[in-house]
């Protein structure tokens, strides 16, 4: 709480401008990144009716309702095995269901791959 009385440092004030000004280019990539793997995600999680991609408001991950097969926690170990780090639903305090939260950061390419070993495995299949 005390923290919230702190004064900006003065080199930060002094590059405050730059820095935002900096930041312009990064947010816009960023969210083109994001749109781009939203995109791909939406494709992909129509062709596993059993998952539901809960649509997005704001941020960079995207949750993942799935078959409630085993535990999140289960679910995100097979997950794993496959190569793939994702969050599980309990992380996040849902109340019902099984999710999973997945980051909308990762490169194109990268994040394609993924889904390729995530979905079959999520949506009840296997690796």
């Amino acid at each position: 709480m005390a923290d919230t009385y702190l004064s900006v440092s003065t080199p930060v004030q002094l590059a405050a401008a730059r820095l935002i000004a900096a930041g312009h280019g990064i947010r816009a990539a960023i969210a083109s990144r994001i749109r781009e793997n939203l995109g791909t995600l939406q494709r992909g999680v129509r062709a596993h009716p059993a998952i539901t991609l809960r649509e997005p408001e704001g941020g960079w991950s995207a949750v993942l309702e799935v078959p409630a097969t085993s535990s999140d926690e289960a679910l995100v170990l097979k997950i794993l095995d496959a190569h793939v780090l994702v969050h599980p639903g309990y992380f996040f305090d849902f109340a019902r269901g099984a999710f999973l939260v997945v980051s909308l950061l990762p490169s194109p390419d990268i994040f394609r791959d993924a889904l390729d070993r995530v979905l079959p495995i999520a949506g009840g299949g296997q690796a």
